[in-house]
């Protein structure tokens, strides 16, 4: 059995897509470090949706 999380970073109206990214980006950091086996990002092409493709949401590493 695996253990996750899905979400469709949805976008409220009090945060901006900058801070919703980065508060994503330490959502998934956390899940890893914590054990979770699936961190699931949903596709969606609407504004209220911070994601349209999530293959492509993960910065380089340096």
């Amino acid at each position: 059995m695996e253990l996750g999380i899905a979400t469709f970073a949805d976008l409220a109206a009090d945060i901006s897509p900058e801070q919703r990214m980065k508060n994503l980006i330490e959502e998934a950091t956390l899940a890893d470090e914590l054990g979770f086996d699936v961190f699931a990002i949903g596709e969606h092409h609407r504004e209220d949706f911070l994601i349209s493709s999530p293959a492509i949401l993960w910065p380089r590493q340096p």
